[in-house]
């Protein structure tokens, strides 16, 4: 037993860097981009003079530097602190961009704080608010302000005290009918415990509108960050259709291609999601109906795997600003020390196995504005409406209700 201890006392902080670069040498998408020769000696010599293994974190950023430099915008090093508490949400729990409040997540501080969507942040602090560039707001405004807001229908401005604090970071897909058109937007998900809601309340709502005679789909990903692509993908599974969808390139030139059939997610064949029962699956009246994707900077990661699933399908446009380029596949590793490694294993490939490292440029570059986001008046949710509605499946469809089929 004594063999197998490990009581980090038995570790010298020099082994400890060498095993982390063995790990990241080898599994690394951008490992063939790092000068591994001149990299391994530079940070060993830096170690062998370490007190202990906590000393070494500086060191291990500076390795996630190095693939930084190599190209790689998603790998990570969480110190143990925040490794302990790695996918809890921490912050305000809103989405904005451009100081609009575009998504409120309902138990989050910004919610009980009686902050709205579609409110304008005027003053953070009393000076003009920061860019958040798609981060929680507290990352960037600190944990603890006062915003002023200006909300519609509102004579004076509002001052809102907001302190930053856990929230459970789940989001339920919401969806309308635009006229003929069904549109669903999808946020990220992170929430295990959650992934089978996340897919029934999607399947509860595409029924209801495709009874209501939707001749064809919006699929929002613009505030997608990320998280499990699994559940995203699953939520759609009756718009999207069956088959493979989209793949991971390891180093070695290997590709595992994922499917969806019958609500199956198949990652290399083997099961890797099944959220809802084959009875519980509502099916389309009409399937492959021509679909319209929304993407911008706010899609991200597997945000984009769900980006990447409808390109190359019949019948699918894309439509919006190009997506974040988190196109690599992630694997988390609990270190010796606490902390954890996230990192970059594989890259993301469409159908077709061509790669999007820079992102996915949507087939109809449009400039979306934020103060109607995700309503009738958005640019383009307008320029997806119009080419869906010159679809053969859209001509003379009218979205008016029809009679519920039995359930499904």
């Amino acid at each position: 037993a004594d063999i197998l201890s490990f009581d980090p006392a038995r570790v010298s902080p020099e082994a400890f860097v060498a095993s982390v670069i063995d790990l990241v040498e080898a599994r690394a998408w951008w490992s063939d981009r790092v000068d591994w020769e001149t990299q391994r000696p530079f940070l060993l010599k830096q170690a062998a003079s370490l007190p202990d293994l906590a000393s070494s974190g500086p060191i291990l950023q500076q390795l996630i530097g190095g693939l930084r430099i190599a190209g790689d915008n998603h790998s990570s090093l969480l110190p143990p602190d925040q490794a302990a508490t790695y996918g809890e949400a921490n912050g305000f729990g809103m989405e904005i961009q451009d100081g609009r409040v575009l998504a409120v997540y309902p138990d989050s501080p910004a919610a009980r704080a009686g902050i709205r969507e579609r409110d304008r942040i005027i003053a953070v602090d009393g000076g003009p608010p920061a860019n958040t560039y798609g981060a929680d707001p507290a990352v960037v405004w600190g944990p603890l302000v006062t915003l002023t807001v200006s909300r519609q229908g509102v004579s004076t401005d509002l001052s809102i005290p907001l302190v930053a604090a856990t929230y459970t970071g789940y989001r339920p897909p919401r969806a309308a009918l635009y006229g003929p058109l069904g549109y669903i937007e999808l946020p990220g998900f992170g929430v295990p415990e959650r992934a089978t809601d996340y897919v029934a309340v999607a399947n509860e709502q595409i029924g209801i509108i495709d009874r209501r005679g939707a001749c064809g789909w919006i699929v929002d990903l613009r505030l997608d960050h990320g998280g499990d692509y699994r559940p995203m993908v699953s939520a759609v599974g009756s718009i999207l259709g069956e088959g493979t969808f989209a793949g991971w390139l390891a180093p070695d030139g290997a590709t595992r291609w994922v499917s969806y059939d019958d609500g199956v997610i198949r990652d290399n064949g083997y099961v890797v999601s099944d959220l809802l029962a084959a009875n519980e699956r509502y099916a389309l009246a009409t399937p492959m109906p021509p679909v319209a994707v929304l993407l911008g900077p706010g899609t991200t990661s597997s945000g984009e795997v769900t980006a990447l699933a409808f390109l190359g399908r019949p019948d699918s446009k894309s439509f919006g600003t190009k997506t974040g380029g988190f196109t690599t596949a992630n694997q988390t590793f609990r270190l010796f020390d606490g902390s954890a490694l996230v990192l970059a294993v594989s890259a993301m490939v469409d159908r077709s196995g061509q790669t999007h490292l820079d992102g996915i440029v949507p087939d109809h570059v449009v400039a979306g504005g934020w103060s109607t986001f995700g309503t009738e008046d958005d640019p383009v949710i307008q320029a997806a409406s119009k080419w869906l509605l010159s679809q053969d499946a859209c001509t003379g469809a009218t979205g008016t209700p029809i009679a519920s089929p039995a359930a499904r």
